[in-house]
């Protein structure tokens, strides 16, 4: 694992500006909307390249090492899943994805930064004048 692993939001944002994984793409001008292609491996027409996302998560955080561990694409799925939940300034938006279609997505939302950083000092103001 890299000393200088960058965390979630930078580390998408840099495949998105870049492009760099197929798919993988912002779907507004503002650039805090992106889709991720979300196929299940166990469809006919499922291909390796279906999982890149997956798999340059599990490298970036370490979880795989190119011929050493094995593919474990549903696994790597899993952990990106989580990571994006878990995440406080990225949303998914449920409403616009699309997961029992042909080429099945997730859509998220890049919170405002600033926008969570000023609800939080709100919040710390109200709790001190308590």
């Amino acid at each position: 694992m890299s000393e200088s692993k960058q965390r979630l939001r930078p580390w998408l944002e840099n495949i998105l500006n870049e492009e760099s994984v197929p798919g993988v793409r912002w779907i507004n001008e503002e650039k805090n909307k992106f889709k991720i292609p979300w196929k299940h491996h166990g469809k006919q027409d499922w291909q390796e390249s279906d999982a890149e996302i997956f798999m340059q998560w599990a490298r970036h955080t370490g979880k795989y090492r190119e011929d050493i561990d094995s593919k474990e694409f549903a696994t790597w799925k899993t952990r990106l899943r989580c990571a994006l939940n878990k995440a406080p300034d990225i949303e998914e938006l449920k409403d616009v994805s699309k997961l029992d279609c042909t080429n099945p997505y997730r859509v998220y939302l890049l919170k405002d930064k600033r926008g969570d950083d000023l609800n939080k000092l709100n919040f710390v103001y109200q709790c001190i004048r308590l």
